[in-house]
């Protein structure tokens, strides 16, 4: 079935997937932050986020993260 889609798609000029993804920069995490809610979600969701993007970690490897992966030095986590 999926080759016959990938050979129709192919006679009809069409590209799978969607390229390269843009980058992520500095200014993207400050509007991220802004976003989210002056509360406890909003603080555990920024710092999920900026560990993610501080470690260049996938989906699946934020989502297994727990507490005890880390730990608190003098120069921080």
């Amino acid at each position: 079935m999926l080759k016959q889609l990938v050979k129709e798609m192919e006679e009809n000029g069409e590209t799978r997937g969607r390229g390269q993804a843009p980058p992520l920069l500095v200014d993207h995490l400050v509007k991220i932050s802004a976003a989210c809610p002056d509360n406890l979600r909003g603080l555990r969701d920024r710092a999920l986020v900026l560990m993610h993007f501080a470690v260049a970690g996938r989906e699946h490897e934020l989502a297994f993260s727990r507490v005890r992966d880390c730990a608190e030095t003098p120069g921080g986590i």
